[in-house]
């Protein structure tokens, strides 16, 4: 029987595909290597994002960011000036990635949907 005009989302898909051999999991995650188009995983990230980190910590992240070998990040409008074009290629592969996700997750929840580059560091 034909089973692909009963699918009703990815999770449902990535059932379907469910085997002793093979997890859910690992389908999602194949499946999701496919959509966003990502053939290989990086040997070494080549720079650090800060998200978020302590007011009392501020001291240690300005040493860290002036002693690392690699770029921080912390605002992603700069970016394009820290990294060179391999970088930024994966920096932009996976903001792709973050807005996909928060893209589905605002319409599920009925929040509203930031863009990666709108979003600010996390300081608590």
């Amino acid at each position: 029987m034909n089973q692909k005009n009963l699918l009703h989302g990815f999770s449902q898909s990535a059932a379907l595909l469910k085997t002793k051999e093979l997890t859910q999991t690992r389908i999602q995650r194949a499946l999701l290597h496919i959509i966003l188009g990502i053939h290989h995983t990086p040997e070494r990230i080549p720079y650090a994002r800060v998200l978020g980190f302590r007011k009392e910590s501020s001291p240690l992240l300005k040493e860290i960011k002036k002693n690392s070998r690699i770029p921080v990040i912390t605002k992603l409008a700069d970016a394009s000036r820290q990294l060179d074009l391999s970088s930024q290629a994966l920096l932009e592969e996976t903001t792709f990635a973050s807005n996909l996700y928060e893209s589905l997750l605002s319409q599920k929840s009925g929040k509203t949907y930031i863009h990666e580059y709108e979003k600010k560091i996390i300081i608590i």
